[in-house]
């Protein structure tokens, strides 16, 4: 998109971020998300969540998982987009 990291389109891990008030698009880990969680149980200004590689079935994803499920019922304006390698039937 031509523009620098933190603009339009951020991302954070453990200990770097780069956001800013114009971010849009946040890439962060399922430990970020769950930390956001904890500050704001309905993630209000998050219109989506895309959870990629959910068939590792770590620990952190399906509690994730669980927490979005319920979240979910509450709010009609979020979507939820799970990401994952799948065998075919």
């Amino acid at each position: 998109m031509g523009q620098p990291v933190g603009a339009t389109v951020g991302y954070q891990i453990r200990l770097e971020r780069e956001v800013s008030t114009a971010t849009r698009l946040l890439f962060c880990t399922v430990g970020i998300l769950l930390r956001r969680l904890q500050s704001d149980k309905s993630l209000a200004g998050v219109t989506h969540v895309i959870l990629d590689e959910v068939h590792e079935r770590g620990i952190l994803t399906d509690f994730s998982l669980a927490i979005l499920r319920d979240l979910l019922a509450t709010r009609d304006d979020l979507k939820l987009v799970l990401v994952g390698l799948y065998p075919k039937p």
